[in-house]
């Protein structure tokens, strides 16, 4: 949970000001979540792919694999890759290995979204 609290981004994201060391009071995290994919999971139906670091800093690899579970729990196509890289996965064999499997998702999907 510390991570959680520490991250500017989820700051950031939520509309707010991010300041070092600030702990989120409950309105705070009330908007986060209210803004959170996972709030809306339900409403989910389109496959997702999802590109994930395991030493991404940002978003932590945990919320990843949790939403993963959950859009499989309720039907959803869901593929999970998890890479050896942070959060931009700029390595480049993980670039290239993230562009392969974005195209063949994408040619698998294309043509059903295009109905």
């Amino acid at each position: 949970m510390k991570y959680f609290f520490c991250n500017c981004r989820c700051f950031v994201e939520s509309g707010f000001t991010y300041e070092h060391g600030k702990i989120p009071d409950g309105a705070t995290l009330s908007k986060m979540l209210e803004i959170s994919p996972i709030n809306r999971i339900d409403n989910i139906k389109a496959p997702i792919l999802l590109l994930v670091g395991k030493n991404d800093a940002r978003v932590p690899p945990s919320q990843s694999l949790y939403f993963h579970r959950l859009l499989l729990a309720r039907g959803v196509e869901t593929k999970l890759h998890l890479y050896d890289d942070c959060h931009p996965l700029r390595k480049v064999e993980v670039e290239a290995d993230c562009l392969i499997h974005i195209a063949l998702w994408l040619g698998k999907h294309w043509n059903k979204a295009t109905e």
